[in-house]
């Protein structure tokens, strides 16, 4: 028992080697490799050597095209789970969404942002914005587009 403790007392207290080995990896390569490997990232053409790499992505590539099916069942299954939790407000929901395509609506004011009811791209970036203002208690217009 006195000899392993022994030997762990004397790596740590005897300089040299043994805590170059413990320390050196850790601290000092690390970092160095870490920097190396992504130097690329901060050189002064690193924004055309990237743009090189990487093939331009067409907007069309993020479009799709919506089901009316699809989302009329959807808006109906959203006024069910609001029912059952909140009755009035379902009822607010039901005579909202029978006034018009509600998504429609939604297309109308995301245009003047550059932003398609039909696009992956700024569907997840409303969907984000809204989930975001909502943890924050407020729906006023946002200003980050």
């Amino acid at each position: 028992m006195r000899l392993p403790m022994a030997f762990g007392l004397a790596l740590v207290a005897a300089p040299g080697v043994a805590q170059a080995q413990m320390i050196g990896p850790m601290l000092y390569e690390g970092p160095r490799i870490a920097l190396q490997d992504h130097a690329e990232r901060f050189s002064p053409d690193a924004g055309a050597s990237q743009a090189r790499r990487r093939p331009a992505i067409s907007p069309t590539a993020l479009r799709y095209t919506p089901s009316m099916a699809r989302r009329v069942a959807n808006l109906a299954g959203f006024v069910s789970k609001t029912r059952a939790v909140d009755p009035a407000g379902a009822a607010d929901l039901e005579r909202m969404f029978a006034d018009g395509d509600f998504i429609e609506k939604i297309g109308a004011a995301l245009a003047p942002y550059g932003m398609r009811v039909d696009n992956l791209a700024d569907a997840y970036t409303v969907y984000w914005i809204s989930a975001w203002q909502a943890t924050r208690g407020t729906n006023a217009e946002a200003v980050y587009f």
